[in-house]
């Protein structure tokens, strides 16, 4: 006896209904429902642009503090960058933390040159170029 395939029911994905008003009432933001197509692939809006990318954590963050505290942005984000590393300090130790620090810096000097701009690279040579003038 031969099994016969049976079509798959969509499965439904939850995206906010609006871009809009999820920046400005994220809490109340409409939520639509979006159904899988065929290929599995996840259904796309379509007043979304072609060569658009996804927001990411970081812009997510980023914005949130920006709602949150117009004009003290680079303030909470230094403020939860010392929280980190106060919490790794005590978590693992001085020197561990040190080196952690070191290494996610040489990673990210890495992914810069890798991306053609090394601004860390730069900020390196710069600080170990002899600017004596006699």
């Amino acid at each position: 006896m031969a099994e016969s395939e049976t079509p798959k029911a969509p499965v439904p994905t939850f995206e906010p209904a609006d871009e809009a008003a999820s920046q400005q009432d994220a809490p109340k933001a409409a939520v639509k429902v979006v159904e899988a197509n065929e290929g599995g692939e996840k259904g796309k809006d379509k007043g979304a642009e072609k060569g658009a990318q996804p927001e990411g954590v970081t812009t997510r963050l980023v914005a949130a503090v920006r709602e949150a505290v117009p004009g003290h942005e680079h303030t909470v984000i230094g403020l939860l960058v010392g929280l980190v590393v106060a919490i790794l300090i005590f978590a693992v130790g001085f020197w561990r933390t040190l080196l952690i620090v070191l290494f996610a810096t040489a990673g990210a000097a890495v992914g810069q040159y890798l991306d053609g701009d090394p601004k860390i690279i730069r900020a390196v040579q710069s600080f170990f170029t002899n600017r004596s003038s006699k």
